[in-house]
């Protein structure tokens, strides 16, 4: 099967669509980073800006007070409205955090939320399980105006048994506490506006 596409130009303006998303996956980063077990580690984390020019959202350090020994992780967010069983991972993407990761003497947290829970994986401690297939995907998950284009891509196990879930951690924040905390966010800034009237 074949499908229309045109290439993403190489600049372009940043959509609110795209900043909103981008908002999210970072509302997700600092959830998680505050669920850490801060008691025996320090924890030093980082968000990347919002305007997508990073290969990724976020950093990572966890430093045991134990031991003293630190564990590098860089970190890439997606958020799905739908749920299923198994998580798409673009080659291209891995491949790209790989790098970085490597850069970093780190390893790669792929991080997804679905309506069901939120997904963690080290992709750094699975890559010789993913197994590359060749599909037709959105070239862009924000502008479909793109079309679809071929990818390989794996998906990723989230059922216990799987392959994966050696190493898979489960956090529990789902796709509708984004869009409450969003609610939240959008009613404290209404409420702040000043309000209009009648002067005496």
């Amino acid at each position: 099967m074949r499908y229309n596409h045109q290439k993403k130009p190489q600049t372009k303006e940043i959509s609110d669509e795209f900043l909103l998303k981008a908002r999210k996956e970072r509302w997700v980063l600092n959830k998680y980073f505050n669920s850490l077990d801060r008691e025996n580690n320090y924890i030093y984390s980082t968000v990347t800006p919002e305007d997508g020019k990073d290969s990724y959202d976020g950093t990572l350090v966890i430093h045991s007070k134990s031991d003293n020994k630190s564990t590098r992780f860089i970190l890439e967010v997606k958020i799905r409205e739908v749920h299923y069983p198994e998580l798409l991972l673009e080659k291209k993407k891995c491949k790209q955090l790989l790098k970085k990761a490597n850069e970093f003497e780190a390893d790669v947290l792929y991080i997804t939320t679905t309506p069901k829970a939120t997904y963690i994986f080290n992709i750094t401690k699975l890559e010789d399980k993913l197994k590359w297939v060749k599909q037709y995907h959105w070239q862009s998950t924000v502008d479909k105006t793109y079309g679809k284009i071929l990818k390989d891509v794996t998906f990723l196990n989230t059922l216990d048994g799987s392959d994966h879930s050696e190493h898979l951690n489960i956090f529990n924040i789902t796709t509708d506490d984004i869009e409450i905390q969003q609610k939240e966010e959008e009613k404290e800034i209404e409420n702040q506006k000043p309000r209009q009237g009648f002067q005496l």
